[in-house]
């Protein structure tokens, strides 16, 4: 595993970016990774499934990571059987606190970078994996998509002290391992987005030509409805992001290796939400004894501003 500094502040075409090492050594194959503050020290980690050592890995990032020395890491988790996959992240016990969610499980830290496991749907363990409040109110619901096999888009609810499961309407995804949660449409309410792949061998098998790219609206009640963005297009690890700074979520194609290289992009052209001016900013003062709140690196601002 590696990681590459941009060569700022010169980005010419030809300008090359220099490779460092993050982990030279152990078992290989490292389908997803992840960075984020999970074992609550205030600073971030790199979270990695690695599945040839069966495993979910995390990295300390060390002071000068441009020493090419392999990042410390240790074994947060190890399965047998059925290898594993997929990595979002979310609150999902609501302790205020960001969990790992994959491989049909969620991990809570436990302290002292250890982490317990909590199964969601050890069926879902080789799938991919989005998080999201597509019901309102409550924990946030977690979607499992599979992503190299075929099958139906599988999403959780917390309910009654467990995890119920609903399927989308759509039993033949064929290879979706494009997955996203998020608000597309601006109606305030969480949508799906899901993408399938295209070609994924040589093989007579391994081609999808009606690879669909489709978008499900939520109500915020666990109802959808359906729509085909596009179809023809391989994607593989396809995102939801806002492309052009328009405050909307447009979608990024990346295909795996359907008519490769290549990259496609699809803007999202709903009608434009209204913005609230930045003189339509009220202060309210909470509390007159707690003026500011120290940050890391940050003079506290004059005495009476929240921050």
């Amino acid at each position: 595993m590696w990681w590459w500094e941009n060569p700022y502040p010169d980005y010419a075409p030809g300008k090359r970016w220099t490779r460092h090492v993050i982990k030279a050594s152990g078992g290989n194959k490292h389908h997803d990774q992840m960075f984020g503050d999970f074992d609550e020290d205030g600073r971030a980690e790199l979270i990695s499934w690695n599945q040839r050592a069966h495993a979910l890995l995390m990295f300390e990032i060390p002071e000068n990571p441009k020493t090419d020395a392999e990042w410390p890491v240790r074994v947060i988790y190890e399965w047998e059987g059925a290898e594993h996959e997929g990595l979002a992240a979310a609150d999902i016990d609501l302790d205020g606190v960001a969990d790992l969610v994959g491989g049909g499980r969620w991990f809570e830290h436990t302290g002292g970078g250890s982490f317990k496991p909590h199964i969601i749907d050890d069926g879902s363990r080789f799938s991919r994996a989005a998080v999201g409040q597509i019901v309102e109110g409550g924990r946030p619901e977690v979607v499992f998509a599979p992503g190299d096999i075929n099958g139906s888009i599988r999403w959780y609810e917390w309910k009654d002290g467990g995890w119920i499961g609903h399927d989308l309407p759509i039993p033949d995804l064929i290879h979706g391992h494009s997955i996203g949660v998020g608000d597309v449409n601006g109606d305030g309410h969480a949508d799906i987005f899901s993408a399938e792949m295209g070609q994924w061998g040589k093989q007579a098998d391994g081609n999808n030509p009606i690879a669909r790219l489709r978008v499900f609206y939520g109500k915020g009640t666990g109802k959808f409805t359906e729509q085909v963005i596009a179809s023809g297009f391989g994607n593989h690890e396809s995102r939801i992001a806002d492309l052009d700074g328009d405050g909307d979520l447009d979608i990024l194609g990346k295909p795996y290796n359907w008519k490769t290289p290549r990259i496609d992009v699809w803007i999202n052209e709903s009608p434009a939400k209204e913005k609230l001016p930045l003189d339509r900013w009220v202060r309210h003062v909470i509390d007159e004894e707690k003026p500011w709140r120290q940050g890391i690196g940050r003079e506290p601002p004059t005495a009476g501003v929240l921050t």
